[in-house]
């Protein structure tokens, strides 16, 4: 009978260390660096913005789970490509401005955030509901889901030395969101250290079609060199 019992826990153990797969998920070829420093790279799921972990197979070539808030940043790439085009990851809360001017402002929970470009002054994000690896190495942004907590698709940005991404524009596929008039409040509000671009922003002169143009003057006329 105590030989059963312990043949039992160590196979209840083992349930719990070893993950399955979730349905309709693959793997994708990528590294994990951790808060720590400790670096893994190999396969992984990339995970949907909500999810608090990320699932990856160990050198056993089994599943094994990473909890999201260990994770400084995990990037993916298609195998073909090679690591010279991944695409970065962050867990992090981010920033959003009310929908008029006057409104409270926001910090919403952490989730997956996609980063789309970076250089020494700024970085700009995307938002999803959920990521997937395109065969050609591309990374393609699904929309929410009825009832999903991440219910719109932004544009963030971040200047260095900022604690977090605030929000400053609409992917295109939020149809009841007026994006022109929700750039124009919060990037030109979020931009008030480069007066000439938020003058811009108002002024209708950069549209929310425009964030990545925004983003390259803002590092042209108003970064640090």
């Amino acid at each position: 009978m105590k030989r059963c019992i312990i043949i039992i826990s160590v196979l209840l153990l083992t349930a719990v260390d070893v993950v399955a797969l979730p349905f309709g998920k693959s793997k994708v070829k990528g590294q994990i660096v951790f808060r720590s420093g400790r670096e893994l790279e190999g396969y992984l799921v990339l995970p949907k913005a909500s999810e608090k972990s990320v699932i990856y197979y160990d050198s056993n070539e089994q599943l094994r789970k990473a909890a999201a808030d260990d994770i400084r940043y995990l990037t993916v790439w298609n195998e073909n490509a090679g690591p010279d085009y991944a695409h970065t990851f962050c867990f992090t809360e981010y920033h959003r401005y009310g929908i008029v001017k006057g409104d409270d402002s926001k910090v919403l929970e952490k989730c997956w955030l996609y980063m789309a470009y970076w250089n020494d002054n700024i970085r700009l994000f995307k938002s999803a509901s959920e990521y997937q690896l395109n065969k050609d190495g591309s990374i393609l942004l699904l929309p929410p889901e009825s009832g999903d907590t991440h219910s719109s698709m932004w544009y963030l940005a971040q200047r260095t030395g900022e604690i977090m991404p605030t929000v400053i524009g609409v992917i295109p596929g939020n149809s009841n969101i007026n994006a022109n008039l929700v750039f124009r409040n919060w990037a030109s509000r979020y931009f008030t250290d480069c007066p000439t671009l938020a003058r811009k922003i108002e002024a209708r002169e950069f549209k929310n079609k425009d964030v990545p143009e925004a983003i390259q003057f803002y590092i042209r006329q108003c970064g640090k060199s």
